[in-house]
């Protein structure tokens, strides 16, 4: 008896454990099993947007320019009124120079000038060029005072003469003419007759009167009332005139002038003789213009602000004479940053270097300026690499737009604008997989459920990428921590279904 009451003592703890069981414990699985499973899941909607693929670097702002003002030779300073990285407006005052001493290098000057004109004047010669044959002028290649050199280095000749009293067209024409036909040669309002002298190839050549013709005058030439096309009016038979060297003085004939042998056709003044003569004729330009640059601070005995700027160097003393270390006239006094703080230059990786090209745009960012962009322009990509170690990088130069609140040396960073896409489907990065068949995203339907869709991306940022095909405005897809999610899930022995059913979503606009 004592037996049967153990047993039924034992069936009754047993069915209050269970009571237990179900009544507390089930429903609290329950609950934990639907807060992993059934938890919210981060989503984000496709919508369009823009890619900007950008390339960065940084660098600190220089001057854009910079202008040099130089000194003759000789010149006390009296007084310096800047200092190095003062702002000077074009026209200020920025030393005071002693009037003595520039009287002083005046008068040097000029006596050194008198001495060449002497040793120019006994080595002075008068010479003519005269026509070698009979013909016409038919083209002048100078102007009074040109030099004769460099005039036939530029025109290859002083003058051309017609020897033969023709000018020639070369006509091309699928015609069918006989040698000596007669034909018309027009231009402008002047006409002329002409005649058929020689065949070449596709063609023929024309031979007119040269009296009236001009030279290398596009001409049209007819037969009869047909036209059969145009040519250059040349000069059949050129005679082109030289001399060796000299200026031009006078010039004694006109164009279409009809000359006989030894017709004098220019007169040439300061014809050099020997070689002498020409690096005294140098050396006393050289000594005008200094005279020239000598007489203003005469007038004015102040050292002017050529442009609007900064003073970046000084160096020249108060009390203290110009001084040439290199032989040269003119020394360099001031120097002067203009142009305004806009120029940075950037060092660009090898792996970008061909993304970047003049002319793109970039913003910049100033230390000095937080939270602000400056717009700015790629004006210069070296050619030259600078290695360091395993890697090379390229120098660019970037142009920011004029603000008189930048300023030498600050520091900042680029990012240039290399490609981009706008009004794109875009999709987070983060949200696309890959897989052997290619780069795909979940996407969440009407019920929430979760399917696999394979998509196309183009351009991307690095955080964004364009959608090129496999989604539409609108999807909902997927966030990484959907993952996450199904990984608890899977942690309190449920493993997943396919598709996964969710409880919910967040939206990630």
């Amino acid at each position: 008896m004592k037996k049967k009451r153990r047993v039924w003592r034992k069936l009754l703890f047993l069915v209050i454990v269970l009571a237990f069981i179900g009544a507390f414990i089930v429903p609290k699985l329950q609950d934990n099993f639907s807060n992993s499973v059934l938890a919210p899941v981060p989503s984000h909607r496709i919508v369009r947007g823009d890619i900007d693929v950008t390339i960065t670097g940084s660098g600190i702002l220089e001057y854009q320019n910079e202008a040099t003002i130089n000194l003759p030779e000789g010149i006390k300073i009296q007084k310096i009124f800047v200092k190095e990285g003062d702002a000077v407006s074009e026209g200020d005052v920025l030393a005071a120079l002693d009037k003595d001493s520039v009287e002083y290098q005046v008068a040097i000057l000029s006596a050194d000038i008198e001495q060449l004109d002497f040793n120019l004047t006994s080595r002075k010669t008068i010479s003519t060029v005269s026509s070698p044959v009979k013909g016409r002028v038919k083209h002048i290649d100078v102007d009074l005072n040109d030099d004769v050199i460099e005039a036939i280095n530029k025109h290859g000749a002083l003058a051309i003469l017609s020897g033969d009293g023709l000018m020639k067209i070369a006509l091309k024409s699928d015609e069918k003419l006989a040698l000596n036909t007669e034909l018309t040669v027009k231009w402008d309002d002047e006409e002329q007759s002409a005649k058929v002298v020689k065949n070449i190839e596709g063609g023929y050549i024309i031979t007119l009167d040269d009296k009236k013709a001009p030279y290398l005058k596009q001409a049209e030439v007819y037969n009869g009332k047909q036209l059969l096309g145009s040519g250059i009016l040349e000069i059949n038979a050129p005679i082109s005139i030289y001399a060796n060297g000299g200026t031009i003085k006078t010039i004694h004939v006109d164009i279409n002038s009809q000359v006989d042998a030894r017709t004098k056709l220019f007169t040439l003044d300061n014809e050099p003789a020997t070689d002498a003569y020409r690096k005294t004729l140098a050396e006393r330009k050289e000594k005008a213009q200094e005279l020239q640059n000598l007489l203003k601070y005469k007038q004015n005995p102040n050292v002017i602000a050529s442009e609007t700027g900064i003073v970046r160097g000084i160096f020249v003393e108060e009390d203290v004479k110009t001084q040439s270390i290199n032989n040269d006239s003119e020394i360099k006094a001031f120097e002067l940053a203009t142009g305004g703080a806009i120029k940075m230059t950037i060092g660009v990786d090898e792996l970008d270097v061909n993304s970047v090209q003049v002319g793109q745009n970039a913003k910049i960012t100033l230390d000095a300026f937080s939270g602000e962009e400056f717009t700015a322009k790629v004006t210069r990509l070296s050619n030259i690499g600078k290695a360091a170690g395993c890697i090379t990088t390229y120098d660019a130069d970037l142009i920011l737009e004029y603000d008189d609140r930048l300023k030498d040396a600050m520091n900042g960073s680029a990012a240039i604008l290399v490609n981009s896409v706008e009004n794109a489907l875009i999709v987070p990065l983060k949200a696309v997989e890959e897989d052997e068949n290619g780069s795909y995203v979940l996407i969440l339907d009407g019920e929430n459920q979760q399917t696999k869709v394979y998509i196309t991306t183009g351009l991307s940022d690095g955080k964004n990428a364009e959608v090129l095909s496999g989604l539409k405005e609108g999807d909902k897809i997927v966030l990484p921590a959907t993952i996450l999610q199904q990984h608890k899930a899977i942690e309190f022995g449920m493993g997943p279904r396919d598709p996964a059913p969710t409880g919910g979503d967040i939206d990630d606009k």
